[in-house]
């Protein structure tokens, strides 16, 4: 017994010892190369740290990738527990391989103690095969009503952009509702003797955060870029009216796969300024539904005036307004936050506006929407049509200038025919045809007339009687003989 306990005990403490002699090695963080071309060598180091309990030896290092030619200034060698040992090493990126922000591989550890995978990572930006050649920003900015009643927008250009530029427009910013026009100029850098053309390739363009802290962005149609070719491709973004003044980020990535299978990436960062006016009271949205109605019909106008400058407004106020169609709308004393996300940033209106059978003329009818800044100071103006048809008799005819008449086709075809139209007499035909309105023709069709004689009037028909009635009857009697004669 004293025995087996004894042994027990020898065991426990072998286990024991080779628990606290595990074999482990320091953390390395990934290693990033920076920028680099294909075909380029770059060089690196890092630091191998023994912090377990046992020495290694026989050191070695692998490469997850194949045709990178990774080499190391230390091989097969020993470290003792605790210490530690500077490694450097090359890399050579493949003319042939991916780019962009790429992992080029893992560096793995190989000892007669302690094989780890991975060691670390090797990371590399790595450009060819694909890249932004050139990039020119065009702004337009939201339409605006001028002082002498025009409405300008400013179109101004950035053609000096660069990765990590921000964006300059000049005596202009860009500002709630304006519109951006990125024009890229994408190239494939392998040379025409390569034969690599690039597949598939997008263009991605996006604003962070600018839309309520979301993003918005914005990708190409897929374009092909032949070896030692370009090619131009166009984004446009517009800004939301609600949008906070600041500065916001702009990331854009540019992507394709080559012919061998490689995917090739370019990126660019940029910043863009966004500005808002002191005071900026807008038609934001007007809608007629239906924008069409037949007369007496009626529509639902919907209309919005919005908040786009920095203050709060305390008196604003909405017009609707037609005089053709008796509308005159007007609301005053419309309170409006400055903060863009806000409910009460905008205001919705909508009113029926109904069309009169008996007064309203077929034609189409200018609807002004008005916005005010405050009390009569009219800020700006938008406009929806309604087009009226199928008014009454002589209503097309007086339809505002500009409109086209319809012209009746007096060989028109009227479908809506009764059966007890059809079987009249000529005398109704005639009657109904004339109650018609004189603007449309419709033709009654008539039997031809013909002098038709009456059968009994007719050459030989008496005569042909009475050759039936003797047929008639020598049959009768011929059958009567018949039978008499077999009776007997």
């Amino acid at each position: 017994m004293k025995k087996l306990l004894f042994l027990m005990v020898f065991i426990l403490a072998l286990y024991s010892v080779s628990v606290s002699a595990a074999a482990s090695v320091g953390t390395i963080n990934d290693i990033y190369l920076g920028t680099t071309a294909l075909g380029t060598t770059k060089e690196s180091s890092f630091t191998l740290t023994n912090n377990g309990d046992v020495n290694l030896s026989a050191i070695a290092f692998t490469f997850s990738k194949t045709g990178f030619n990774l080499g190391f200034n230390k091989t097969n060698f020993s470290l003792s527990s605790g210490a530690s040992e500077d490694i450097n090493f090359t890399i050579t990126i493949p003319a042939l391989t991916s780019t962009g922000n790429v992992t080029l591989g893992s560096v793995n550890l190989v000892s007669t103690e302690l094989n780890q995978s991975p060691l670390f990572s090797i990371r590399a930006d790595v450009v060819g095969g694909l890249i932004i050649e050139d990039l020119d920003v065009f702004l337009t900015t939201r339409p605006k009503y001028q002082t002498d009643g025009t409405i300008r927008s400013d179109n101004e250009a950035d053609t000096e952009v660069n990765d990590g530029s921000k964006l300059d427009f000049g005596p202009a910013d860009a500002g709630p509702g304006s519109e951006l026009r990125f024009n890229f100029n994408i190239e494939n850098t392998f040379e025409d003797s390569d034969d690599i053309d690039i597949r598939d390739a997008t263009v991605l363009v996006t604003i962070e955060g600018i839309d309520d802290g979301e993003d918005i962005d914005e990708e190409s149609e897929e374009f092909d870029v032949n070896s030692g070719q370009s090619t131009e491709a166009d984004i446009f973004i517009s800004i939301p009216l609600s949008v906070a003044d600041g500065t916001y980020d702009i990331a854009i990535e540019v992507e394709g796969d080559d012919t061998n299978g490689n995917t090739h990436t370019a990126t660019m960062n940029l910043e863009m300024a966004v500005k808002k006016e002191g005071r900026d009271i807008i038609v934001a949205e007007a809608s007629l539904f239906p924008e069409k109605v037949i007369c007496g019909g009626a529509s639902t106008l919907t209309a919005t005036i919005k908040n786009l400058g920095t203050r709060i407004e305390e008196d604003t106020g909405i017009g609707i307004a037609n005089s053709d169609l008796g509308v005159n709308y007007l609301q005053k004393r419309i309170e409006l936050s400055e903060e863009p996300f806000d409910e009460d940033n905008e205001f919705t209106k909508s009113i029926t506006i109904a069309t009169d059978k008996s007064t309203t003329k077929s034609g189409t009818y200018p609807i002004i929407i008005r916005s005010y800044i405050q009390d009569d100071v009219l800020w700006e103006t938008k406009t929806v049509n309604l087009a009226v048809e199928q008014c009454s008799d002589g209503a097309a005819a007086e339809a505002p200038a500009g409109e086209a008449v319809e012209e009746t086709n007096e060989t028109e075809t009227v479908e809506a025919v009764t059966e007890e139209t059809q079987a009249a007499t000529e005398e109704t035909q005639e009657e109904t045809t004339g109650s018609i309105a004189e603007s449309v023709q419709v033709p009654v069709l008539k039997p031809e007339t013909t002098t038709e004689i009456p059968l009994t009037k007719r050459a030989g028909f008496w005569a042909a009687v009475v050759l039936a009635n003797i047929i008639v009857i020598g049959g009768i009697a011929y059958l009567a003989v018949k039978l008499y004669g077999k009776k007997l």
